[in-house]
């Protein structure tokens, strides 16, 4: 079998070079695949990441686009699981609190957009609804008594449902979704997109924050520091015996009321009229 020569081989058009990484160490990588030309050397060579954030105690086990919403995916590794948008490059939309034992997969349900499964080391499935609750899940099953390694929904039809679930031990569970988990009721998918979106906007107002109180900092740090460079003004004679009399005057004031406490003060004589 020959194959084609890279000089006679062309550019896809249309087609997104950029691409996701889950690492063993529970961080999500950002890249781009296209070469880029050094300016140095003059090579091509793979460009850096974009951006590479540690959200995940441990590897990831799951990195699944939203089936109805692309630009969405789910990310599950460690103990806690996270949904990103691609292009936000701060932080996930939304991150999960540690769960007591460690999370080994994920996946998107294929028919409601808001729903998504997560399973357990303990053979626990959990069921989150973005729409009920994010704080913990709507629903949780016990599958089996091992650590579940992977689960997969299969749509078999209209009316049903399947959600196949293996686990450490080499046993695959075959379960039938419920109607109210596999039907999607009326308006769920802009109700969805309209939550995610406001997580986004969300995220740019706590940016926008944060970037106001860095620069507030670097003002006020930048005004200390300039009073500091600016020297005293010196106060004129006049300004220095008019203060130097008042500080005597207190101070005739003051030992007046000390004699007068001790009975050792004496009204000083008037001097006589002259005639």
């Amino acid at each position: 079998m020959r194959g084609g020569s890279a000089k006679e081989k062309k550019p896809l058009e249309g087609v997104t070079t950029k691409f996701f990484i889950g690492t063993e160490d529970g961080e999500l990588v950002y890249a781009d695949w296209k070469l880029e030309k050094d300016v140095d050397s003059g090579r091509l060579q793979p460009p850096k990441p974009d951006f590479a954030k540690l959200f995940h105690d441990q590897n990831i086990t799951t990195l699944q686009r939203s089936p109805f919403f692309k630009e969405y995916f789910l990310v599950v590794g460690g103990w806690n699981f996270s949904i990103w948008k691609e292009g936000e490059t701060s932080q996930p939309l939304l991150c999960s609190a540690a769960h007591a034992k460690k999370l080994t997969a994920g996946y998107w349900s294929p028919t409601r957009p808001c729903v998504f499964y997560i399973a357990r080391a303990d053979g626990n499935i959990d069921v989150w609804d973005l729409l009920d609750r994010t704080h913990e899940p709507s629903l949780s099953q016990n599958i089996s008594a091992a650590s579940i390694t992977a689960i997969f929904p299969w749509i078999v039809n209209s009316k049903q449902q399947l959600l196949g679930v293996a686990d450490s031990v080499g046993t695959l569970h075959i379960l039938e979704v419920p109607w109210t988990l596999r039907h999607a009721p009326s308006g769920e998918m802009n109700s969805t997109l309209n939550y995610l979106e406001r997580e986004v906007k969300r995220l740019a107002y706590v940016q926008t924050r944060q970037e106001f109180r860095i620069q507030d900092k670097r003002r006020i740090d930048a005004e200390e520091a300039e009073k500091k460079l600016v020297k005293p003004i010196e106060p004129s004679n006049e300004e220095v015996e008019n203060r130097q009399r008042m500080e005597y005057l207190d101070y005739k004031e003051e030992e007046k009321k000390f004699l007068q406490e001790l009975g050792l003060w004496q009204e000083p004589e008037e001097p006589l009229p002259d005639t």
